[in-house]
């Protein structure tokens, strides 16, 4: 019986090319994608198929011992005509943990896989220098060659995780430079008698692919008749500005991490974890001389120019992240234009990010309300009832229907700040969304006229940044513990076990559940969430613990925000110490409320008082 091996690895990492050279082994047929891999796979469904729609009395061994002899016949008819004892069957897929036990099981004897590689950074810039395409960051952001590249590369890494010994790895420098020594590399391991190869005469004529005319693009598997590198521009030099994105550890060589240094954007983004502010500020305008074009250095530098009070130029360095897709949503998928912020007529607004940014972008309706036009609200669902009576709302709907309702432009409520050339001195802080006429939820009688303050102490946990948000819920309950005023627990679902007795569970089924708790607070003490937006745009005192390093909408130093009238700040101090802002937060409160067991009187009074200060009266 002929053996059969198989050919797999990256691309444009000289499959090809060895491919050619072993065909003119005698012992040796190789191929070009076979279409085997493709045929098994589909039988297999096939068959699976056909076996899940019968009763069959076949136990589970005697199916598996029936499929594996119906692939194996595959496999031998495939190959039947051919006259030679080695067989070196092409496709990406063979390195793959889910075919190399299924191979094993039909050839009865474990695979063996050629596996040609190459830096992914040199992959993907010789797939540009083929392609020359004429806008290069554009090309390296959604070319399915490059997504081509980035899916080899984990299925590769995953068949080496799952067997080793099944692969020889031939490193395309390697083969370029010292080709003996590899071919002598491979002919021990697929068993191969020893054969010297003509290096000046290579033919691959019948090894060309038909995925050109896929992709678009020619050349792609073109061979030199003579095996030499080629004299080329430097992955770097090719790749530009982006060229540190597609760098990967060399796992065939049993690098765990990229073996790149530093690059300064990770020191920024350290620093500034760390609290080093100004150094990180620094270094960010280092490289905005340095790497103009890096588009996510400068999405990091814009959260330093909005610190710096600078809130329109930081937006655009900000927007620059959606190139990286790090920043706001993909736009939506409609036919019109994006607002120019003076046009009139009818602007989708489309809400993006979490719970929280969507809340926060229905601020920027009344700026649009000014300059004439009318708002049709894209957003999550469950947040559709808050925003419907905001003057100049149109219609709310659900984003996944943005493509069929009729607008004129749209906007990302993200970066609205840019087609309104919003500056601070232009942010309107007070309150846009509506509080309840009256609150008719059971938990609020009438007839309690104690301080209320509700407690909210985590944000969702599949926020990729929460746990530099996050602290202890026990800071929060220990610093206003004993403050003589009533408490209702404003969390919902994650984090509701953290609930000491004190605090009250109120109803939260849905957002106009937690409007209405909101509401009947007289200040909402809490983390960076959705309910801390909720709170500040239906103008309640809000106080909001944020990290070191705060989301982009606080990154403006100090207490207060021109944001929301009603929200004050307390920020972390130092990284990794959650006590000074919570210490912060029992000495307001016990000044302005005073302590449980104290003279009645005087908490009265202080209480009266403080509502007098910051306009706060008891919601009946």
């Amino acid at each position: 019986m002929k053996k059969i091996y198989f050919l797999s690895g990256l691309p444009r990492s000289g499959s090809t090319v060895l491919a050619a050279l072993l065909q003119q082994h005698p012992e040796m047929h190789t191929t070009a994608t076979s279409g085997l891999l493709d045929m098994l796979v589909g039988t297999l469904k096939a068959w699976a198929d056909s076996i899940s729609q019968q009763s069959s009395t076949q136990d589970k061994a005697a199916q598996e011992k029936e499929i594996q002899r119906i692939l194996k016949s595959i496999c031998e008819t495939k190959y039947a005509d051919v006259d030679k004892p080695v067989i070196l069957d092409k496709a990406r897929g063979w390195a793959s943990e889910v075919n190399m036990p299924t191979m094993y099981n039909v050839l009865g004897y474990k695979p063996k896989i050629i596996a040609t590689v190459r830096n992914v950074e040199d992959c993907v810039a010789s797939m540009v220098r083929v392609a020359k395409p004429d806008n290069l960051t554009e090309f390296l952001r959604t070319s399915d060659l490059v997504d081509h590249v980035k899916q080899s590369y984990q299925t590769l890494l995953g068949a080496h995780n799952f067997s080793q010994e099944c692969i020889h790895y031939v490193e395309y420098e390697d083969l370029v430079s010292k080709p003996e020594e590899v071919l002598r590399g491979v002919e021990e391991f697929l068993e191969l008698t020893p054969h010297t190869y003509d290096l000046n005469n290579i033919d691959a004529s019948n090894l060309q692919e038909k995925d050109e005319e896929v992709w678009e693009v020619k050349g792609l598997h073109n061979v030199r008749k003579k095996l030499k590198k080629a004299d080329t521009l430097s992955a770097e030099d090719t790749l530009e500005h982006m060229y540190r994105g597609f760098v990967q550890p060399r796992f065939w060589r049993g690098e765990q991490t990229s073996t790149l240094p530093v690059h300064q954007l990770d020191i920024m983004l350290s620093q500034g974890l760390m609290g080093n502010l100004d150094e990180a500020a620094k270094i960010g305008d280092e490289l905005g001389f340095r790497e103009p074009l890096n588009d996510r250095a400068a999405f990091n530098r814009g959260w330093y120019e909005i610190r710096r009070g600078n809130l329109l130029d930081g937006h655009k360095l900000i927007f620059r992240g959606r190139q990286e897709s790090v920043f706001g949503n993909p736009p939506p998928k409609v036919p019109t234009p994006m607002w120019d912020g003076v046009s009139k007529g009818t602007i989708l607004l489309n809400m993006e990010g979490g719970l929280g940014d969507q809340i926060h972008g229905a601020g920027m309706i009344r700026y649009m309300v000014k300059k004439g036009c009318d708002v049709i609200v894209a957003c999550s669902g469950s947040l559709a009832t808050l925003f419907r009576d905001i003057p100049g709302v149109r219609a709310v709907v659900q984003l996944e229907a943005a493509f069929g309702i009729v607008h004129d432009f749209w906007v990302p409520a993200m970066s609205a700040v840019l087609p309104l050339q919003l500056q601070y001195a232009d942010v309107d802080g007070s309150a846009y969304i509506t509080k309840p006429g009256k609150l008719v939820n059971r938990n609020y009688p009438p007839e309690n006229k104690k301080f209320r303050i509700g407690l909210r102490w985590q944000g969702n946990p599949q926020f990729e940044h929460e746990q530099h948000r996050q602290f202890d819920p026990n800071l929060l309950f220990d610093a206003v513990k004993g403050t003589d005023a009533e408490f209702i627990s404003l969390q919902r679902d994650e984090g509701s076990e953290h609930k000491p007795k004190w605090v009250k569970d109120v109803q939260l089924d849905h957002w106009e559940d937690t409007r209405t708790a909101v509401a009947s607070c007289d200040l909402v003490v809490t983390s960076c969430t959705s309910v801390a937006h909720l709170s500040a745009a239906m103008g309640v005192k809000t106080w909001i613990v944020v990290p070191i390093l705060p989301y982009y909408l606080w990154a403006k130093p100090g207490s207060k925000t021109e944001w929301y009238d009603s929200v004050t700040l307390f920020r972390q101090d130092a990284y990794g110490d959650w006590s000074g802002p919570f210490r912060k937060i029992k000495t307001q409160l016990e000044s302005k409320l005073g302590v449980q067991h104290a003279n009645s009187n005087r908490i009265l009074d202080t209480s009266k008082e403080w509502r007098s200060e910051t306009g706060l009266g008891l919601q009946a």
